[in-house]
């Protein structure tokens, strides 16, 4: 049953693209069980019952194959695409990626309609590279609520879509063994988009109102959709601060995820075993500890991360100052926002006079001495005196700092500190960055001037970041000393990190049209599979494997090359200008013969078309 045309076409005018065309999915494939793809084919029970039973039995052949893959290429090339299981999966996987912002070829090989979908890069919600991994859950989810809708009654949309809301959990902690959160998500938006958000991860949305709450005077246990409807009607205030960029970026993105946002509740998170096992987030690990070390191969996003990680925890200290205050919240965090490029920006010299960053940055080299860093002595007029290092000069510009924001975070970033000797470097820093030693500190050996004794008091609000690529520098070199005053976090290859940069780095050069969602997905495939091969070579292990910022070229060379098939005469020049020289230094303890048959493994892997 549809509405009349006039109401239809103030809907039209009213509601966005995406909640169009899952009202006319509600039309036609719940209320009348017909297909979009052929309207002449209706569906029934049994359909459902089919797909169910097709999905517990990929999932028991898994278990009992030892394999985790439930991506949803593995779902649907175990079926003819001209089945009515298949069609069905279909309107599922359609489900699953109505909101996402950008289009995926899977429906262009499958419908030439483009008027099915939401324009590429208008959608209202991303979807990575872990989302396609796993499509059981979710296809089960929506197959359970197909079955219920149709066995429902009601042959109206409105009311359709008031029952799907009935079925589905409604807060944050109420969970569903049979709901996958992210259909939740989606579909309590797609039904009701004037009451709840476009964000399918309830992890962000738990994130976000944990962490944002305080702005429109709510406490963490006390979320409903209202307050976040409220809530992002703040966060939107931001578009009308800041420059052009930021006004234009606000205008585009979604508000809580605008890149002045996101630090406030987006913990950066690294492909760890720590991870994995559950381990704290990184905002915990640093914020307890004031030290942590980065560590893991080359190319796996250490000092990017470094820096979100920077960024969130000062957006965090600001937030918990903020709370403190009775009056105004709103007023005081556009100002933050406002000053972002001056306390986010990076620095490695303050020069007098100008205004204090709040990251400082310093590259570790072979020729970087105690001298540098702390303090030493230098020939300067004909004489010898004495010269702060870049520690002490940064200590003492923080306590001359008279800003509004002269106690949030300093964050030090000290990148590649496997490249220097630590313990001469650090020299008493050692002890005087340990909480005990931070108020009194530690005197030195060497006096300011040969006249007043120097003391090397490293401040409350200062934190450390180090970054260290493990390829030429074994955790087993580091001393107790530095392993005692740091946590450790191990960075590993992350094909969604990959497919976060590759997404950017399409839409950044304007080849939306240009490279294919398939294509990426395949390639990133083929990443993963060298990976695998790597660390399962004895001679290697995961330690070498390659990082997903070296992959992540593909993109700058494609824009680049010239040549008919440019996607694939991509993939073998990055071969041979970076992941043939990596893989062949890597191995330099092998026998030349082995080499050279590991090499010709690693390319058929690389260089591989079909899906691995």
């Amino acid at each position: 049953m549809v509405t009349d045309n006039h109401t239809k076409n103030a809907q039209a005018q009213s509601n966005p693209k995406e909640i169009q065309l899952f009202n006319k999915f509600v039309d036609t494939f719940i209320v009348n069980r017909t297909s979009l793809i052929d309207t002449q084919k209706q569906f029934n029970d049994q359909d459902i019952a089919s797909c169910l039973e097709k999905l517990k039995d990929l999932r028991r052949m898994n278990k009992k194959d030892g394999n985790d893959n439930e991506s949803l290429e593995y779902v649907l090339e175990k079926e003819n695409t001209q089945s009515r299981i298949y069609e069905l999966l279909w309107h599922c996987y359609y489900i699953m990626y109505l909101m996402g912002e950008t289009a995926n070829t899977f429906f262009e090989k499958t419908v030439d309609n483009r008027d099915l979908f939401v324009e590429k890069g208008k959608g209202v919600a991303s979807t990575n590279q872990a989302y396609n991994k796993e499509a059981i859950r979710p296809f089960r989810t929506l197959l359970g609520i197909f079955k219920k809708l149709w066995n429902n009654e009601n042959k109206e949309i409105g009311l359709v879509k008031k029952t799907i809301v009935n079925l589905l959990p409604k807060t944050l902690n109420d969970q569903n063994a049979e709901i996958d959160d992210r259909i939740k998500n989606i579909l309590l938006y797609l039904c009701v988009p004037d009451k709840y958000v476009p964000i399918v991860s309830q992890d962000h949305k738990r994130n976000i109102w944990n962490n944002l709450c305080f702005l429109v005077g709510k406490e963490k246990n006390g979320y409903n959709e209202d307050g976040f409807i409220e809530l992002l009607g703040e966060i939107k205030k931001i578009k009308n601060v800041g420059d052009d960029e930021k006004k234009k970026e606000a205008d585009n993105l979604h508000g809580f995820y605008y890149k002045s946002i996101r630090p406030f509740w987006d913990t950066p998170k690294m492909s760890t075993k720590a991870d994995d096992e559950g381990g704290l987030p990184l905002k915990t690990l640093l914020t307890f500890k004031k030290a942590i070390v980065l560590y893991g191969p080359p190319g796996t996003s250490k000092t990017y991360t470094a820096r979100e990680l920077a960024k969130n925890v000062i957006s965090a200290a600001f937030a918990e100052n903020l709370k403190k205050e009775k009056e105004k919240k709103q007023e005081l965090f556009t100002k933050f926002i406002e000053k972002e490029n001056q306390i986010f920006g990076e620095t490695e010299n303050h020069q007098e006079g100008q205004p204090l960053s709040h990251i400082h940055r310093l590259q570790l080299h072979p020729n970087y001495t105690y001298d540098d860093f702390i303090i030493g002595k230098t020939i300067e007029n004909h004489g010898v005196t004495t010269k702060l290092g870049y520690l002490l000069r940064l200590i003492k510009d923080i306590s001359e700092d008279k800003s509004e924001f002269k106690k949030l975070p300093h964050i030090v970033i000290l990148d590649e500190i496997n490249r220097v000797d630590i313990s001469r470097v650090f020299g008493e820093l050692f002890t005087a960055m340990e909480p005990g030693y931070r108020k009194e500190g530690v005197e030195l050996f060497l006096t300011e001037n040969d006249t007043q004794p120097q003391r090397l008091k490293v401040p409350e609000n200062m934190y450390f970041i180090g970054t260290m690529n493990m390829i030429d520098f074994s955790l087993e070199q580091v001393d107790f000393a530095l392993r005692r005053r740091f946590a450790w976090v191990e960075s590993n290859y992350d094909d969604g990190r990959l497919k976060d940069i590759i997404d950017y780095k399409i839409t950044q050069e304007g080849l939306d049209g240009s490279i294919k969602d398939e294509d990426v997905r395949s390639y990133i495939n083929r990443c993963t599979s060298l990976n695998n091969l790597i660390s399962k070579e004895n001679s290697l292990g995961d330690a070498y494997k390659i990082g997903h910022a070296f992959f992540a070229e593909i993109v700058d060379i494609y824009k680049e090359i010239g040549a008919t098939d440019k996607w694939n005469a991509s993939i073998e020049f990055l071969w041979h200008i970076s992941v043939k020289p990596t893989i062949t230094a890597y191995c330099g303890s092998m026998d030349s013969n082995m080499v050279e048959d590991f090499i010709k493994k690693c390319h058929d892997v690389f260089k591989k078309t079909d899906k691995l």
